[in-house]
């Protein structure tokens, strides 16, 4: 076989591996995500953004978590807020999940001497949606970026380790 053909072979397993990894993680997919997949194909996105490991992206969940206050926005700076207010929910529920509920309030408490108890109370919702819906990803959002791609779409970087 030739070099060329050797390569193009490569590819074509490489590209059937990759399916068949990910039609083995959409087995376990959770409801929220599968209502995530759906608000994607509705928007007319052909597919959702997996990442190396075969999982969904953190930056595509966290949207979705928040999406009752999203469709409350009016333009960029709320959604900004918005996304804000859910990484930092995300990240607690995140310590909730691994490191407990003793660590969880000890970041509500700092969180009281920065911020309105309206806004804490905002967040505890949003972690308990975390802790319920999206348990089984434990991503500690380091860093995020949240920026205005076109007056319909905006797009969420995240990084992030595991926890």
């Amino acid at each position: 076989m030739s070099k060329s053909k050797n390569i193009k072979r490569m590819r074509l397993l490489k590209k059937k591996k990759n399916e068949r990894r990910q039609l083995e993680n959409s087995k376990n997919i959770p409801e929220s995500v599968n209502r995530l997949k759906s608000k994607i194909e509705k928007r007319g996105e052909s597919k959702i953004t997996y990442n190396k490991d075969g999982k969904i992206k953190v930056s595509e969940l966290i949207p979705e978590m928040v999406s009752p206050l999203m469709d409350m926005t009016e333009n960029f700076e709320q959604e900004k807020r918005v996304i804000g207010l859910g990484v930092m929910a995300w990240n607690i529920g995140v310590v909730k999940i691994t490191q407990g509920e003793k660590e969880m309030n000890k970041m509500f408490k700092k969180l009281k001497e920065e911020m309105p108890n309206e806004v804490i109370d905002m967040i505890k919702v949003y972690v308990e949606v975390k802790c319920t819906e999206y348990k089984e990803y434990n991503q500690f959002i380091h860093s995020y970026d949240f920026t205005e791609t076109s007056s319909t779409m905006n797009h969420l970087t995240v990084a992030h380790s595991e926890l």
